[in-house]
This record gives C-alpha cells, structure tokens and sequence, in this order.
C-alpha cells in the first residue's frame, strides 16, 4: 500500500493467495495472503536487493504489492520508477509469486512547483484566512479533471507492459484525517480538494437533483464560529472568514455537520470518489483482465479512515462494477466487521490485514496477536489477509531500525504458522 496514516507514511504493498485443502467433499473457499510493505520502490531499494527480497518474500507468500508511492510525482516522466515496477513484476513471476499493481493518484500530478499552473489540481481552504489552495491531489469535482486522470492511468498501464494478476488501491482518501481520528469525528473540511469553481459546478448540479432550494445559487458551506478540538470535531472547526475573494464559492453554515447542506456536501464527495475509483478499476480492468489468472481489483482502508468525512462510503465503493475486493487496512486489526457487511451486501469479497510491524516502532507485534487477527480473519470468512511489512520477511534486512523495517524472524515464523494453520484447518461446507 501507499501508506500515510497518524505515525508516519508507510509504503504498503500485499502477501500470498493459498488454495485450501477441504475436509469433507466439498471445496473449501480460497483463502488469500498477501505482502505489503517490501520497501523495494526506486528510492527505497538498492538495484542489487530486488531480487533477494522477491526471494525471501516468495518463500512465505503466492501475491506481492508493487506500488508507485505517493512522494513519486509527474510518475509517467519517471522512467527509473516504472522500469522499476517493471523488474519487480517479472521478478515476482520468475519466483512463482503472483503480482498486484498499485498507485496512489497523486503520482500522475506534476510535482509541487509546477501546480500553480496545473488545471487539474484540487483546491482546498486555508481556514485562517478563506484564501484557496492548489494542492498535489486531483480535483475531484472536475470533469475534465477526471477525464484527465484517465488517460494518465491508461498511459501508465500501457508505460508498464507486464501482466500482472490484481489492481489495488491503498489508502486514498478525500482530505487528511487529523488528529485521534479513531475516535472523535474527523471535522477536517477545509483539507477536501473540492473548493475549485469547477468543483462548485459539480456540487450545484449535485444539490439540483436532490432539489436543494436554491441549488443554482448555492456555495460550499463553511464554519464561522470556532470550535475546539474534541469528542464533537477530532481537529475543531475554524472560525473561517468571509471576503470579497472568496464569497463567490463560500456560505455561513455553523449547523456542522447536521445542516441539510453540509450532509448533501459529505454525500456529494462520497459519490465523486466512487466515481473516480470506478475510473481506476475499469481502466485497469480493461488494461489487465486478458491476463487469465486476473483476480480483479482490490480497495484497502483503515477502518477508522473508512468515513465520509474522508470521502468513503463502503456501500458505494463495494458496489463498484469492477470492485471485488474491499478491505480493511492497516492497523484496523480484527475491526473488519464494515468491510464484511458492506460486502455481502454487494455479493463481493472482503478481506483484513494484520500486521507484523507498527511503522515507526522498533519492537514487532507480538506473535500471538498476528495469530489471533490472522484466525479470527479466516473464521469470520475473508477471502484475503493482508500483512504489512514485507520488510519484516527480507533477510537482508538483519540490524534493528528504529521505523521497525528489519527482518523479524519471531513474526515470520507467527506468520508461517498462521499460513500452516490456514492449509491444515479442516473445513466443512456451509
């Protein structure tokens, strides 16, 4: 996975897909595990260890992640970045290892010095002074921002030639998350990508099919009384100045969030998500799915990241036509409850992910914890388990680092044992 989350940005890549033997004559339901978090994109890996890592990876797993991180900007112009990707994903099949093709969207925009003059990136809000701000995300309320993104995304499969067997997408959201987020609602507005005038065209023709009043004329809805941080708003509400600049796409609404327009606000940019994921999957759909072992697209979320205040709507993106896999992401340990119902709903798949490292920590999960997340995944019926970090199974990788990317043989051998568990488990059909 492209990871950024509360303690530090994480490179998160999947591990393995296990077929399961049954103990009754019925076929027991394929169970799959995947490696995430090799550290192996073109700044973080030495061309020399690419290869002993797919190695070490390829001993405990059948799926590994091979992402395009989020700092990598302008990504179609990198070529050191794709033919990086390019030498993993015939790495992993030459070791019998399936590959999974990843990005964050951010790394189809051109770096930060050039978006004043990019049309494509989104604007947010400055809440000290009302003032707009491109930012190195898209626009998601643009049109033709949307159809930008896609043609970019299509380049890029075409840029990277190689078949690989599953498409996921990794902790992309709308807007960051703050602070204590895993338990206050995320209040952070002002940080959506969404303030452009091209956005406020969206949001109008949005609000007039749900017959707002006055939907023609409307604006997006903004604090101006301030609220402290706490159990109401994770980061407050800011006290947002109205000016002559900034009144032509700005309205006085302190009712947050339980007003008419600032519901129809947070459901509007939970349809533009989807919309643009529906983009990604049926592009690499469309680029990926002669490959006859394709296994389809995959969407990763922590659970507490899994809100409209961040854009998602597990319903929506689980109803995607070329979805087929939702799950819960890092750290949400056995919290995948969401992913599971919202799945069956749409007749999909779900899965969960545990870890063997907390980034930025030294010590390793315990190993009865990875068995305990691991089994309670399987028994509850996910179709795939996660582990983060792949850098824990790289051998090279022996002296202890402070970010906790270092082998861990106590995890491995966790691990392992759950996978052991996972081929022996007898299982009668339901």
């Amino acid at each position: 996975m492209t990871h950024k989350i509360a303690l530090a940005s994480i490179s998160f890549p999947l591990l393995a897909l296990i077929a399961l033997a049954v103990g009754s004559a019925a076929a027991a339901p394929q169970v799959m595990t995947a490696v995430a978090g090799a550290s192996l994109s073109y700044y973080q890996a030495k061309p020399e260890e690419l290869e002993p890592a797919v190695r070490d990876i390829a001993a405990h797993a059948q799926l590994l992640w091979i992402g395009i991180p989020g700092w990598d900007k302008d990504c179609l112009k990198f070529a050191g970045e794709i033919e990086r990707v390019q030498q993993l994903i015939d790495l992993a099949h030459k070791h019998g290892l399936e590959a999974a093709f990843g990005l964050h969207w951010s790394s189809l925009l051109p770096k930060e010095k050039e978006l004043p003059n990019c049309p494509f990136a989104g604007e947010t809000l400055n809440p000290e002074d009302g003032s707009f701000v491109k930012v190195g995300r898209w626009d998601f309320g643009s049109e033709s921002s949307r159809q930008e993104f896609e043609a970019r995304l299509r380049k890029l499969f075409a840029l990277v030639d190689r078949p690989v067997e599953m498409f996921y997408q990794d902790e992309i959201i709308v807007g960051k998350p703050g602070k204590n987020f895993w338990y206050q609602p995320i209040s952070t507005y002002w940080t959506s990508p969404t303030y452009s005038a091209q956005s406020l065209d969206s949001f109008r023709a949005y609000l007039k099919v749900q017959d707002y009043p006055g939907a023609a004329e409307a604006k997006f809805p903004v604090t101006t009384t301030a609220v402290e941080p706490g159990a109401r708003a994770n980061e407050g509400l800011p006290a947002v100045s109205l000016t002559e600049a900034n009144r032509t796409r700005l309205q006085e609404d302190n009712d947050w969030p339980n007003s008419l327009l600032w519901k129809h606000w947070y459901t509007w940019r939970e349809d533009l998500y989807a919309r643009w994921l529906d983009t990604a999957t049926t592009v690499a759909t469309e680029a990926c799915a002669s490959n006859p072992h394709w296994r389809g697209c995959c969407y990763i979320m922590p659970v507490h990241w899994a809100k409209s205040g961040l854009g998602q709507n597990l319903d929506k993106i689980a109803a995607l036509k070329h979805m087929d896999i939702i799950c819960s992401g890092y750290m949400s340990g056995t919290k995948f409850q969401p992913f599971r119902e919202a799945a069956n709903r749409a007749g999909k798949q779900w899965g969960a992910t545990l870890e063997t490292c907390h980034y930025g920590e030294q010590e390793g999960i315990k190993p009865e914890r990875i068995k305990e997340v691991f089994q309670a995944a399987v028994e509850a019926g996910a179709a795939i388990i996660n582990v983060y970090a792949g850098a824990n199974f790289r051998t090279d990788r022996r002296k202890p680092t402070k970010n906790g990317l270092y082998y861990m043989p106590d995890q491995v051998r966790a691990w392992d044992e759950s996978v052991r568990w996972l081929k022996n488990r007898p299982h009668t059909a339901k």
